[in-house]
């Protein structure tokens, strides 16, 4: 079976992502928010589409080995933020990738890592995840 990530960041990144998804072969990502999020791009979205994404985006942790959350040194994460605590309650592997410093004391939650590029995160979602 392939490995399945979800990818939790700042909305810029959503083109990024979706072309790593368009490279990837052997990894299946599992955040659909990547490719719905141009209503709140254009400030148009509603607390029913908020409401449906977010429902959305717990059920794409849930079908997730790893989440791998990536942050700037400039980037406030939130939303990713959430993201991550669903995936401890679930017990699912996090990877951050980043200098953020958003990132706190839950990266020494026992199954979160750290990586240097998203590139070595993958490997080691790989390696964790065989």
């Amino acid at each position: 079976m392939a490995l399945r990530v979800y990818l939790a960041s700042k909305l810029y990144m959503a083109e990024a992502w979706r072309e790593l998804r368009s490279q990837q072969i052997d990894i299946v990502i599992t955040s659909s928010w990547i490719d719905s999020i141009q209503s709140e791009l254009e400030g148009k979205a509603t607390p029913e589409i908020f409401e449906k994404g977010w429902a959305r985006n717990k059920l794409d942790v849930q079908k997730c080995d790893v989440v791998l959350v990536y942050g700037a040194a400039g980037d406030d994460l939130r939303g990713a933020l959430v993201e991550v605590g669903m995936g401890i309650g679930l017990d699912k592997t996090i990877i951050c990738v980043g200098n953020s410093r958003s990132f706190g004391t839950w990266i020494h939650y026992e199954d979160a890592y750290k990586a240097k590029t998203i590139s070595e995160a993958l490997e080691l979602a790989k390696t964790l995840h065989p």
